[in-house]
């Protein structure tokens, strides 16, 4: 039936349990008030944890240290009760008012284990620093350590997050600031010294030593020759450089440590906040390290920064200690001893004289300035500019490649010169023993260097021979000057 204002009575009206529906409402509040209860005794149980860890602070006998210290627990606690106050108030929620807390009770974690370490681990250090076993990178920093656990003209900083920074004043008057991590990683440091020697010797190992032995009975060992040639192989020389050189901390430890000259130096902090990306970073780095080529910088993750610049300078370092490593012994050719020929004025006149002697018994002795200007042709020593201009009495410095083609024209083989010892080898065309002799380089022209590969021709292949191949070469005829017939036909020769 209608019971006004529109509303119809229900033929079975429902009946509602107001006693469960009041005991669930309480059983809710009562939750609500233990959840709030647990909150409240967990925010506080989280200031008691705080205070008590800050209340194990390290003392010092340096009453500065205690000074500084003192200052920064008084700044930890004033930020954890603005927190706390924060969150009483409602200004906070409780996930932001938890954040600083940990942030609060991490930093305040590392600074007492800074400290702890920095005190544990400090007659070591120095123990190390004198003896050598530490790396001086780990001197370094230690020596770091030292000036900001000793707060000598370093302050420190809680932001309202619960970071912590130490702001160290330089002699210039700007400033240097640390973190937490950074300090941390600065305090544990004790890299071992870095074992240069036994990385040598290491690296000469894996390319052993090399033996080369010549036709005639010398010897060259050592750790960068070709065994086929006895030559230094540059090549493998400088990628065993390479590899040494491929760590980081190889390359500033061979700097700082054995080179010398180069000293670490922290990034400041405005290098960051002024390059913002990577590549901006990287740009300005490059830069730095032009105008600073014997800095080494350290970023804020604690470790040193290698660029291009550092790692080229401590491989030329290397190259040139593994230079000692190429050729380590060497045994003179047995001949040089005694077959060794001395071209000396002694030399050259008896030459001259065997030659025309040899000439005068077969009727050639008129050809002898012909064939001297003939076999002297084959031996181009001077040397020229970029425009093909001779330079006077300078002498080229392809000094072999001269040899070779010149005594190879006369069927001569295995010719080699070492520059050395100015020594020249070649063989005969029959085969063998070899001709040794003392070439020297030093005080002669062009010219007269020819004029010895004349004589060392014509004396060492024959005459008859060589005027046989002049004559096919058209540089003589087949008649003496006088017109008469030769009395040797050198043509079936």
């Amino acid at each position: 039936m209608a019971v006004g204002f529109g509303y119809v009575r229900d033929e079975e009206p429902a009946i509602v349990d107001w006693a469960s529906i009041t005991r669930e409402a309480r059983a809710s509040i009562k939750q609500i008030e233990e959840d709030r209860q647990k909150k409240r005794e967990g925010v506080e149980e989280a200031m008691r944890e705080q205070s008590k860890l800050l209340l194990n602070k390290p003392t010092s006998q340096n009453s500065q240290y205690n000074k500084a210290m003192a200052n920064l627990v008084a700044q930890l606690e004033a930020t954890s009760l603005d927190n706390y106050k924060a969150l009483r108030r409602g200004d906070i929620k409780l996930s932001d008012f938890n954040s600083v807390k940990n942030t609060l009770f991490s930093e305040t974690q590392g600074i007492l284990a800074i400290a702890k370490t920095y005190a544990e681990n400090f007659d070591a250090n120095i123990l190390a620093s004198q003896n050598g076993t530490n790396s001086g990178f780990a001197n370094w920093t230690n020596s770091i350590t030292q000036e900001y656990m000793d707060f000598q003209g370093v302050s420190t900083i809680v932001d309202p997050t619960g970071k912590i920074s130490f702001v160290k004043t330089l002699p210039d008057g700007t400033t240097q600031q640390l973190d937490t991590s950074e300090l941390f990683s600065l305090a544990t440091n004790n890299q071992a010294a870095y074992n240069y020697s036994g990385n040598i010797t290491k690296a000469l190992e894996e390319v052993q030593m090399k033996t080369f032995k010549s036709d005639v009975g010398g010897q060259v060992q050592g750790y960068f020759i070709d065994p086929l040639t006895g030559k230094v192989d540059q090549d493998v020389l400088d990628k065993t450089a390479e590899g040494i050189v491929q760590q980081d901390y190889a390359v500033y430890s061979i700097l700082h440590d054995f080179k010398g000259g180069y000293d670490f130096e922290k990034l400041p902090s405005s290098f960051y906040t002024e390059n913002d990306t990577r590549e901006a970073q990287f740009k300005a780095l490059d830069e730095l390290q032009k105008n600073n080529p014997n800095k080494i910088y350290v970023g804020t993750n604690g470790q040193p920064i290698v660029t291009s610049t550092l790692r080229d300078a401590a491989l030329e370092y290397v190259k040139q200690d593994l230079d000692q490593y190429k050729i380590t012994a060497t045994q003179a050719d047995p001949y040089r001893a005694k077959e060794i020929v001395n071209l000396d004025i002694g030399w050259r006149e008896a030459t001259i004289a065997k030659v025309e002697k040899e000439a005068a018994q077969v009727g050639e002795a008129s050809k002898v300035p012909a064939l001297k200007a003939y076999t002297k042709g084959f031996f181009d020593f001077t040397k020229k500019d970029e425009e093909g201009n001779i330079i006077p009495g300078e002498v080229v410095e392809n000094i072999e490649d001269v040899l070779q083609q010149g005594l190879g024209k006369f069927n001569f083989r295995q010719i080699s010169y070492d520059k050395n010892d100015e020594i020249l080898t070649f063989y005969p065309v029959q085969g063998g023993q070899p001709f040794v002799l003392d070439l020297k380089i030093e005080g002669k022209t062009p010219d007269e260097l020819a004029e010895d590969l004349s004589l060392i021709v014509l004396n060492n292949r024959g005459l008859k021979p060589v005027i046989q191949q002049a004559i096919i070469d058209g540089a003589l005829t087949d008649v003496t000057p006088t017109g008469e017939k030769p009395s040797v036909d050198y043509t079936k020769l």
